[in-house]
């Protein structure tokens, strides 16, 4: 009895947290991610002159997993990568500082779907 086949699902999806320093209920079963799946985001502060805290965690997760992330440089972005597990319902949790200087990314899920 061995483990089951891992796949990997590449995507580059926008996201929408829509709320400024709370963290925010993200459902990613929209964009095909299954339940429990392994996902790769990234976080990019688009502000020239602030840094922006952000963050990506399981449902109802307890660990402030916050990323204070640079103010972008010469017309470019700052991103910050996250790595979290949906729960049940293919949901996360995601934070931005400033919504309005944060883009989401959704960048692919890890599953044995």
């Amino acid at each position: 009895m061995g483990h089951p086949a891992n796949r990997f699902t590449e995507a580059f999806d926008a996201l929408t947290v829509g709320a400024d320093a709370t963290w925010t209920l993200v459902d990613l079963a929209a964009f095909g991610v299954p339940a429990h799946a392994v996902v790769h985001l990234i976080g990019e502060n688009t502000a020239t002159g602030a840094e922006n805290d952000v963050g990506a965690q399981k449902v109802g997760g307890g660990d402030v997993r916050l990323i204070k992330c640079h103010e972008a440089e010469m017309g470019g972005t700052t991103p910050c990568t996250f790595i979290v597990q949906t729960d049940s319902s293919s949901d996360i949790e995601l934070y931005s500082e400033t919504d309005a200087d944060v883009v989401w990314h959704l960048m692919g899920w890890l599953s044995t779907d």
